[in-house]
């Protein structure tokens, strides 16, 4: 029998029984194989996880990528984590980012990347959200499949009639949330006038100009006016938004300025105005490429839309007592109204804030004022367009594709109209919703226009 330190220390091969002495017993060759792989550790197989990059480090600069699927070994080897993106570890691990191969398991387990959903920050909502019915928070580590619900706060609205929204594995949202916003028409009855030129902001917030890049500078002129109509929507005249030629006047060069005093862009004196840079730009052609295989159901709206154009901004507007969206006429209250007298905000001929009423004629009564006037004929055929009506009062062009408005005093709101979309010698034209009919081809189209641009989901 072998002695207990000689057999540590010596392995001898008795050749004629092909025995081994290990520790102080004597065993055969396939006995001894069976003992080293009782002693061997399971290795580990690297996770096919998208996002996540496995590998071990080689020395302090370099590094040996793992392939999905690869093996490790199950001795202790270390095995570190690099994410792309957004994506985070699917861990509560803390300090350097590995896991450790023993035994066939990794420790920690599922230590792997997933991308998170952005952060829900709306400052006019109340968010609540959930991750397998449980409370979670919806302004940091949002995982996949959390749920949120949103209402708005006191005093505010939400037009976009999808409370529910879910995080989708690949970390977005499945729609893109909109502040709530303060009830549309109403104007700061808080606000305290103080005689500065900003007091006529206040009854007028929802008035917007539309501006061009000049050339290669960096300064913008005043081409249009427009109107304020949503979170992050405004409407405006067609011809506003298209070059000499015809074509869309591209995304880039045009900037929406709100809560201004004065035309002038930089003007120093407009300490409540809010810049922003346009996201899409509507036309007659786009208003069809996005009605899709509802053109011939929409044909009445898209005919009403096409002397307008809507302008999508990037970034969310911040509502204040100077910026503030109008309601619209979606049923056309406002033809029940005899002699209705209509108001108009923009600016004068020295760029200084302006406003102009003038009493708006339905579309019978501009034939019977032209059919009275010298060479109606171009003027007859422009009223015979569906949702036209008209003023006897010519405006400036500076105000082309602003909105004549009411007072509803039922509700005590300001509703829009209508868009000023031409001027002729005797009379000014605009395209809205001075009857039933039109208002209701208008947004019939429109409610599902803002969704598909938003890419929320359609009714």
């Amino acid at each position: 029998m072998c002695k207990v330190h000689e057999c540590f220390i010596i392995l001898i091969l008795i050749s004629v029984t092909d025995v081994f002495c290990i520790g102080s017993k004597i065993t055969t060759q396939g006995s001894v194989e069976d003992l080293i792989k009782s002693t061997q550790t399971k290795s580990c197989r690297i996770p096919s996880a998208p996002n996540t990059i496995h590998y071990q480090k080689k020395s302090d600069s370099e590094k040996d990528v793992l392939l999905p699927n690869s093996a490790v070994d199950g001795n202790g080897a270390v095995v570190h984590i690099e994410c792309h993106g957004i994506a985070r570890e699917n861990t509560s691990w803390h300090g350097e980012h590995y896991m450790v191969c023993y035994d066939g398991k990794w420790y920690p387990p599922n230590n792997v990347c997933i991308k998170l959903c952005p952060a829900l920050i709306l400052p006019n909502s109340v968010l609540k959200c959930t991750l397998n019915d449980e409370p979670v928070s919806c302004e940091e580590n949002i995982r996949p499949r959390t749920i949120a619900n949103r209402t708005c706060k006191s005093g505010h609205m939400d037009d976009s009639n999808a409370p529910l929204n879910f995080c989708k594995d690949n970390g977005e949202w499945n729609h893109n949330y909109i502040d709530c916003y303060t009830d549309c028409g109403e104007i700061d009855t808080e606000y305290q006038p103080n005689g500065s030129e900003h007091d006529n902001l206040v009854v007028s917030p929802w008035k917007a100009g539309l501006y061009k890049k000049k050339n290669e500078s960096e300064e913008f002129e005043f081409i249009c006016g427009a109107t304020l109509i949503g979170t992050e929507s405004l409407v405006t005249a067609a011809r506003c938004v298209r070059e000499s030629d015809g074509s869309l006047i591209r995304n880039d060069l045009l900037r929406v300025g709100l809560g201004k005093s004065y035309m002038l862009w930089n003007d120093p004196r407009d300490i409540h105005s809010q810049k922003y840079e346009v996201a899409t730009v509507t036309d007659e052609f786009l208003h069809v490429l996005l009605a899709g295989n509802q053109v011939s159901k929409l044909q009445k709206s898209l005919e009403f839309l096409k002397p307008i154009s809507f302008i999508f901004l990037k970034g969310r507007i911040e509502f204040t007592s100077f910026v503030r969206p109008i309601c619209s006429d979606s049923q056309g209250l406002n033809s029940q109204i005899e002699h209705l007298n209509g108001t108009m905000y923009g600016w004068d001929r020295n760029g200084n804030h302006s406003l102009y009423r003038s009493l708006l004629y339905t579309n019978e009564e501009c034939k019977t004022l032209i059919s009275n006037m010298g060479n109606p004929d171009e003027l007859n055929k422009e009223m015979k367009k569906f949702g036209r009506f008209c003023t006897d009062r010519v405006f400036p062009e500076f105000l082309h594709g602003s909105s004549v408005f009411y007072h509803n005093g039922t509700v005590d709101a300001y509703y829009l109209i209508g868009v000023l979309i031409g001027i002729h010698d005797s009379i000014s034209v605009f395209q809205g919703m001075r009857d039933r009919e039109a208002a209701l081809s208008m947004f019939a189209y429109y409610n599902n226009l803002i969704r598909i641009v938003r890419k929320e989901p359609t009714n």
